[in-house]
């Protein structure tokens, strides 16, 4: 009897024992399940936001892209625009130059028209001198 006795307290000790074991491993894995659930929202939460950066920077991509394309339309059109003023420009030069020739020659013409005119004239009154002379 005592040693039924002695065998149950051993065997109520060991239960305890393990019993305590039991609980302590419970709570640390109910500990590491909490843990787990935490990294798993912080790592759902970071990825959600890597997501969100990934689309925002998608966006801005697509933004820049359509920006090159714009500029390289408008350095198209302003090359387009360089050309036709400069065609415009060398145009407004010959037509300047043609003026300015034709200026010349009309100065060339004058100066010789009074040149003649003065010869005549000088020829004129030589002769009105002759005729008062006559008279």
């Amino acid at each position: 009897e005592k040693l039924a006795v002695q065998q149950s307290t051993r065997m109520k000790w060991q239960i305890d024992s393990l019993s305590h074991e039991i609980e302590k491993y419970r709570k640390q894995l109910e500990s590491e399940k909490k843990k787990q659930a935490s990294l798993r929202k912080g790592f759902e939460s970071m990825s959600n936001k890597m997501e969100a950066e990934s689309k925002r920077l998608e966006r801005e991509s697509e933004m820049i892209k359509q920006i090159r394309i714009n500029l390289t339309e408008e350095k198209k059109a302003l090359d387009s625009r360089t050309e036709e003023l400069q065609k415009m420009t060398n145009n407004l030069k010959r037509k300047s130059l043609a003026i300015q020739e034709k200026e010349i020659d009309l100065l060339k013409d004058s100066k010789s028209s009074d040149c003649s005119q003065n010869t005549y004239s000088t020829k004129n009154h030589q002769g009105d001198e002759n005729s008062n002379e006559k008279n």
